[in-house]
């Protein structure tokens, strides 16, 4: 039988990719209509920013890897300024958080909260497509 957090940890990763996406569906750092990739302003690696939607970013292929991790510096500056500075510090606290438990009950809140969030962005979308 498979791991149960495992399980709700990747179907988490896909919920927020998709949400990014239809949140940012050009990039953001150089305004083309590429498809986007979900990229987390704190690395992923942070339980407690992993699937907070304030900690995603829709960037194209090379804006993604071939700028944003190849100049952190710049794509920290970039980003204080694309998201505010008061986002970034509150996402920085947050991913910072050395108390924040990572279990089941966590990933399972985290779940509806995707859901939730992926539903409702859909129903916008439908409802702004003409016919």
């Amino acid at each position: 039988m498979k791991n149960p957090i495992k399980k709700l940890s990747k179907e988490n990763d896909i919920l927020w990719s998709k949400i990014i996406r239809l949140i940012y569906p050009i990039c953001q750092k150089c305004r083309k209509g590429k498809s986007t990739q979900a990229a987390h302003i704190f690395s992923r690696s942070n339980h407690a920013t992993r699937w907070e939607i304030k900690n995603g970013i829709g960037m194209d292929y090379y804006c993604h890897l071939y700028w944003a991790h190849r100049a952190p510096v710049e794509f920290t500056e970039w980003i204080k300024e694309t998201i505010g500075l008061r986002t970034f510090n509150w996402l920085k606290k947050k991913a910072n958080d050395k108390t924040y438990q990572y279990n089941l009950k966590e990933a399972e809140m985290a779940n509806k909260k995707l859901k939730d969030k992926y539903k409702k962005l859909c129903q916008q979308k439908e409802q702004l497509i003409p016919f």
